[in-house]
């Protein structure tokens, strides 16, 4: 799936709220597939809510998280978005017998996950929290030049 275009995702929010992945155009998407359930997701978890907490507001909102829980209890992944420190707005919940997302992704175990480029495109499949801060870090150096081009008026 690397190099593909990644599968648009049509969804609810478990708050409600309609949510289509092409709204983040323009921005690096972190796919991530979990479950309460799930013991290395839930140990994954506040490392990657550690990582949301530092990259989220030094890129301006330029880098986001979809979680798609695999669950099928709603209490206990309330619960567990709330112990884990899961600050991001995107928490989805498909049941554990299959949901669009995971049919779309060919999700057969989690915790899955895939980094979608401001493209669009996905550019890793389950990568590890160093290999995510490397790529972040990047990241930024790079929003940080166009930043600096623009306000110079060079490009």
């Amino acid at each position: 799936m690397i190099g593909d275009k990644a599968p648009d995702i049509r969804s609810t929010t478990i708050d409600g709220k309609m949510i289509n992945l092409s709204q983040f155009q323009g921005k690096l998407v972190l796919l991530d597939f979990w479950g309460s359930w799930c013991t290395p997701c839930r140990k994954a978890n506040p490392e990657l809510a550690k990582l949301y907490n530092e990259f989220h507001d030094t890129l301006h909102s330029n880098f986001e998280i979809v979680s798609i829980a695999i669950d099928d209890d709603t209490t206990a992944l309330r619960q567990a978005i709330a112990q884990d420190g899961l600050a991001w707005p995107y928490q989805i919940m498909e049941p554990k017998s299959g949901g669009p997302a995971t049919l779309d992704y060919k999700i057969k175990t989690i915790p899955a996950s895939y980094l979608i480029n401001d493209q669009q495109m996905i550019i890793k499949v389950n990568p590890g929290i160093e290999e995510l801060r490397d790529i972040l870090n990047k990241f930024v150096a790079v929003h940080y030049s166009k930043i600096k081009a623009d306000s110079t008026g060079r490009k």
